[in-house]
Parts: C-alpha cells; sequence; structure tokens
C-alpha cells in the first residue's frame, strides 16, 4: 500500500494512491526531489477528454514528438520513462475528476497503465 509520508520520504511503490490531502504538488514535488525521487505534475484543468489527457501527459513526462497518443503509445513511452529513471517515478494528476466524469472507461484504463509503471498520485480522491 502506498502512503503520501511514503512519497515524501522518496520511497514510492508503483501502484495509484488516491488520496485527500492539503498538501499542493509544488511542495510533494520539491520532499521527493529533495529525496532523490522523479516527480511530475499533471494539471488536466483545461481538457475533459482522452485526446486532452494524451496532451498533457506528453508534455508533463518529455514523451518524444512522435509519441501516438494512444493507449499502446503511452504503454511504451512509460516503459521508456521507467529505463531512464532510477526508482520509481511520480505523476501527481491534478483534476483528474475532468476525465473520470467525462469518460469514466478510459479515465479507468489509464490510470491502470501509469499505475503499472509509476506512482500515480489523485489528490481529493478518499483514499
Amino acid at each position: 500500500m502506498i502512503a503520501l509520508a511514503d512519497l515524501l520520504a522518496g520511497h514510492a511503490e508503483r501502484g495509484v494512491l488516491r488520496c485527500r490531502t492539503s498538501l499542493d504538488a509544488a511542495y510533494v514535488g520539491g520532499a521527493v526531489r529533495r529525496a532523490g525521487g522523479t516527480f511530475a505534475h499533471l494539471d488536466s484543468a483545461a481538457g475533459t477528454d482522452l485526446a486532452a489527457f494524451h496532451r498533457a501527459v506528453a508534455a508533463v513526462l518529455d514523451f518524444p514528438d512522435y509519441y501516438g497518443s494512444n493507449l499502446d503509445a503511452l504503454n511504451d513511452c512509460l516503459g521508456d520513462l521507467a529505463a531512464r529513471t532510477s526508482g520509481v517515478p511520480i505523476l501527481w494528476w491534478d483534476d483528474w475528476q475532468h476525465l473520470a466524469g467525462a469518460d469514466a472507461g478510459a479515465f479507468e484504463r489509464v490510470t491502470g497503465l501509469l499505475g503499472e509503471w509509476l506512482c500515480l498520485v489523485l489528490p481529493g480522491a478518499q483514499g
């Protein structure tokens, strides 16, 4: 089981952490980086669909320009990210509720895939 305290101490595990917290991405990201971890912040406030998710995740995880914006391409790029990163990368996803509300099936597929390769934090969710 992943706990927010573990992340702050630099001990991330692959999976999905749904949590209620008053901490923000900047604070958590700073703590993770000071502990030697890799942290990225995804904010989906500007988009509610799967295409917007793919654009945003490609930008924050620095995917190559040829990223295919589909689940197979996401899987491949996450594998490449894991190979070039020491430890488990952490992705803090603010406003994930937009995609979850617009397309619950796509949200479940995306979060499942992200959780296989990195530690996905969904703030504002019941733990």
